[in-house]
């Protein structure tokens, strides 16, 4: 499955220092609320719907 970086399109510039991407997982699921500040929660950020439409239908 892809990570949200590949879903949002994250540049190098910015995954190079998230720390979600460090740990090659989708920030959702590190619990720290949302690093990329799309939204307040993640159940809001378009990444995560996009995200859940996809892959767990």
């Amino acid at each position: 499955m892809p990570l949200c970086g590949e879903l949002k399109g994250c540049p190098a510039s910015h995954y190079m220092r998230c720390e979600a991407y460090s740990q090659q997982v989708s920030c959702w699921e590190i619990k720290k609320g949302c690093i990329c500040h799309t939204a307040e929660k993640c159940e809001d950020c378009l990444i995560y719907q996009r995200f859940q439409v996809l892959f767990e239908e």
